[in-house]
């Protein structure tokens, strides 16, 4: 007890108390993750997940909702389920952002992320299509991408039966859903308005960039380089006792990381104006494992590893929200800095005080804090000023 309430707590952080509680919880979740696997029980099992999402749903989801002007439907598009949030207040046709949730692709769903959904589509006044896709690691990859590419193609091809600007539609997604997301927009490019891409994991190559080494046990409950390491693996469909080969980039060859270099090393990417670490991307010199051919292969599909995408041109217009503390937070902002460099409009938002996950809690709730709810303000203003200028 006195560990968990003398926990270091990041000084710039806004209500650490009630962060401290947030990163606890997901610290005792990554303990009980670990005993399972010890006993060679599956986690994620389907079992384990429902009661996640019910905890998460509690501490999310107020008991008494806050009256608004949005309706909710549950639907099936191309064969996936959707939860449909559309404003009520006007019967023309609104702009969508086809949202894709976070959770490592494992966890959580479209419910636990309810009260956050309905407050973003009343606070941006777009209809909200929330996919909910098939998750790790009972369907692993390409099963959450192809559900979530599904999905868009329907709302691309039905925007009159949907009462949908057809010139609007947008992507979003935080954590591994900004990583469907991104997969999704170089697919579909130019079709797409804009992407929102909230604290997104965008790479699987490198684990030593410098938000890795930033924030290696910061708010390990929250974010950590194991917890990451897990969840691409799930995602993957390869065993967790990999963890320490991704942890140590022995998991690719030292030719596919030489090929990928130059878009994920620190020192071009990272712009020093952003004040974001002192740290640079450590290259690999390790000897890979045996399994590297494995990844190798993988990691070169952008559907898995949009970041490392060469075809920048005719993406959509970019939203891009960043936390400080945050492993992903470099791949992002390299992912962005490229997307500048190929002509691609990008808006780069970085929130000193932020951590990873940290925009899910901008609605009224037991868990509300003031960064997020100003992330999602500045989110708000940007789309209505492109709305108005366009």
């Amino acid at each position: 007890m006195y560990t968990i309430l003398h926990r270091p707590i990041p000084l710039d952080i806004d209500q650490p108390e009630k962060l401290r509680f947030v990163d606890e919880l997901g610290r005792i979740a990554r303990f009980l993750e670990n005993a399972l696997e010890y006993l060679g029980i599956t986690p994620a099992s389907r079992p384990l997940k429902v009661l996640v999402d019910l905890v998460l749903s509690l501490l999310t989801n107020p008991i008494i909702r806050i009256p608004d002007n949005i309706k909710i439907t549950e639907e099936v598009f191309n064969g996936v389920k959707v939860h449909v949030y559309t404003p009520t207040a006007e019967s023309k046709p609104l702009p969508v952002f086809v949202f894709f949730h976070g959770g490592g692709w494992t966890w959580f769903s479209v419910g636990t992320y309810n009260a956050a959904l309905r407050n973003f589509a009343n606070k941006t006044n777009h209809v909200v299509i929330a996919v909910d896709y098939r998750k790790a690691p009972q369907d692993i990859f390409p099963a959450a991408y192809e559900d979530c590419l599904a999905v868009t193609e329907y709302v691309l091809e039905n925007t009159q039966a949907l009462n949908i600007k057809q010139d609007a539609i947008s992507l979003a997604g935080d954590g591994s859903g900004g990583n469907i997301a991104a997969a999704v927009a170089i697919t579909l490019k130019e079709k797409i308005k804009m992407q929102l891409l909230i604290n997104p994991a965008l790479q699987m190559v490198n684990f030593k960039t410098p938000s890795y080494q930033d924030n290696e046990d910061v708010l390990a409950g929250l974010t950590s380089p194991e917890k990451v390491a897990a969840a691409w693996l799930r995602y993957a469909g390869m065993p967790l006792d990999l963890k320490s080969t991704l942890l140590s980039n022995q998991h690719i060859s030292l030719d596919i990381h030489k090929k990928y270099w130059k878009l994920l090393n620190s020192k071009y990417h990272v712009p020093k104006y952003l004040n974001v670490t002192n740290k640079m991307t450590i290259y690999p010199r390790e000897k890979a494992n045996k399994i590297s051919f494995v990844f190798d292969e993988l990691i070169a599909d952008v559907r898995f590893c949009p970041m490392l995408t060469t075809k920048l041109d005719n993406l959509p217009s970019t939203y891009i929200i960043t936390s400080q503390y945050d492993v992903l937070r470099d791949e992002a902002i390299m992912y962005s800095h490229r997307l500048q460099q190929a002509g691609v409009k990008v808006k780069l938002r970085h929130y000193k005080n932020g951590f990873h996950g940290f925009f899910h809690f901008a609605h009224r709730c037991l868990l509300q804090f003031k960064s997020s709810k100003l992330a999602l303000e500045h989110l708000v203003s940007f789309i209505n000023f492109n709305n108005f200028h366009n």
